[in-house]
């Protein structure tokens, strides 16, 4: 199972993925945040993400990171190019696509695709 730090999702596994998806079936809304532990810009994100996951509280939106380390070919297919980059996922297609710094970017396109459920 996935590991959870507040209300942010870390997936380690391919089956941990799937699982994440499931919710994306047009239900919810799933944020995959691309990122690496190596990777400052994905430290100094860290902690906004996690902020915004609470501020979302009972929104139909579920939070993920994955380790871009250990999904590779994953991150190639979806056109992953910098770090941190935010996919977000509904009726399982990629809805929209981030690469930002800022929490309040990141807020902006996820409330304007709950507008659009």
């Amino acid at each position: 199972m996935a590991s959870s730090t507040g209300n942010v999702f870390t997936i380690n596994k391919p089956r941990e993925l799937m699982e994440c998806l499931k919710d994306a079936d047009g239900k919810k809304l799933v944020v995959l945040e691309f990122m690496a532990e190596w990777s400052e810009p994905c430290k100094s994100m860290a902690e906004p993400y996690r902020q915004l996951a609470s501020e979302l509280g009972q929104e139909p939106v579920k939070l993920c990171t994955i380790d871009f380390n250990k999904f590779k070919d994953l991150g190639r297919r979806l056109r992953v190019d910098a770090m941190p980059t935010f996919l977000l996922v509904k009726g399982y297609s990629v809805v929209d696509r981030l690469i930002t710094l800022k929490k309040e970017d990141l807020r902006k396109s996820i409330d304007t695709q709950l507008q659009r459920s």
